[in-house]
């Protein structure tokens, strides 16, 4: 409160006094906080099940960053609806840097244009630390089924709502490239989604559904033994590690070619001085030779690119995938 005699200069009252020692103690302890952080362990939440690509991906970058900032990095599966329980509760935790999460366009581009009952924003519920890899897919179906794309969508033409393609859940990559190359071919599909890449493999495996896009590291073992094919690869360009498998831009289906892309988030507002520490640990691990080598061996492609770098990126991002939602004809159950 202001006391003012009306000849003197006002001076704070003990009621003004309070709030304004409270906003200075702030303000000087945020850099403070950013000079002494992390100086415990980090907690690390993956919206998808252990051994899926993301999960993976998130081993390795934990295992990074304990060597770079001196503290455990915990790794905690979250998997389910299309990464927003992860999501939900990642944006319920306090923006100290101390719990982080795995996410990338499903969590902060596609749920919110799918389900926006959930209220979920991208750039208002979360701070996107740094953007780490690019994902590629595999289109992959049982040995016994068609041997190429054309040949998949051909019997989908001849055999109306008999493909049926898994995913990881509903609006997630795997998902949505599935109905795009239905849409763009005019061929019916049936979905059916599974609580993770893990599961839809194993009944693929089973010959239970016809194909599935999934991400590299769990499906490229299966392949190599023959006991998956790969139909297509999305990406600008063939994998090394799969030189025989062509793009789905060689096949003559377009818009593949950015299938996903994984950051590493933080709730909402988290302070810009401890956002860059997290955020330089990152990209520098990312970009040393062993985290070079530890992507390679995934099959990612390394996209690192740091907070300072960032402004607006969920923004264009947001809207490019609304557009590829509205092209896949995806609806939510």
């Amino acid at each position: 409160m202001l006391e003012h005699d009306g000849s003197k200069p006002p001076v704070l009252g003990r009621r003004g006094l309070a709030p304004l020692a409270l906003s200075l103690a702030g303000a000087l302890s945020r850099p403070a906080l950013a000079a002494s952080f992390p100086d415990r362990p980090i907690r690390l939440i993956v919206p998808y099940p252990p051994g899926d690509g993301p999960d993976l991906l998130g081993r390795v970058v934990g295992n990074l960053l304990r060597q770079r900032l001196g503290q455990p990095v915990v790794i905690e599966n979250q998997p389910g609806a299309g990464t927003t329980v992860a999501a939900l509760n990642l944006r319920r935790q306090p923006a100290d840097g101390y719990t982080l999460m795995v996410g990338g366009n499903t969590t902060v581009c596609v749920m919110p244009a799918l389900q926006p009952e959930l209220g979920i924003d991208g750039e208002r519920d979360f701070t996107l630390v740094c953007r780490m890899v690019d994902i590629p897919f595999l289109l992959v179906a049982h040995p016994s089924g068609p041997d190429s794309t054309a040949a998949l969508l051909e019997r989908a033409r001849r055999s109306p709502g008999s493909w049926t393609y898994g995913s990881a859940g509903i609006g997630t990559p795997h998902h949505l490239l599935s109905s795009l190359l239905a849409g763009d071919a005019g061929v019916q599909a049936t979905h059916v989604p599974y609580r993770g890449a893990g599961p839809a493999l194993t009944d693929l495996l089973a010959n239970r559904i016809d194909s599935l896009f999934c991400s590299v590291p769990p499906a490229i073992g299966f392949v190599r033994s023959g006991a998956l094919r790969c139909l297509g690869v999305t990406g600008t360009a063939r994998l090394a590690s799969l030189p025989d498998a062509p793009t789905m831009a060689e096949q003559g289906h377009v818009g593949f070619e950015e299938a996903s892309w994984i950051g590493l988030l933080a709730p909402a507002n988290l302070d810009p001085g401890i956002a860059a520490i997290l955020s330089d640990a990152t990209v520098a691990s990312l970009e040393s030779a062993e985290g070079q080598q530890r992507i390679a061996e995934l099959s990612f492609r390394p996209a690192p690119a740091p907070y300072g770098a960032l402004r607006g990126y969920v923004a264009a991002e947001s809207v490019r995938w609304r557009a590829i939602v509205r092209r896949s004809g995806v609806v939510p159950n």
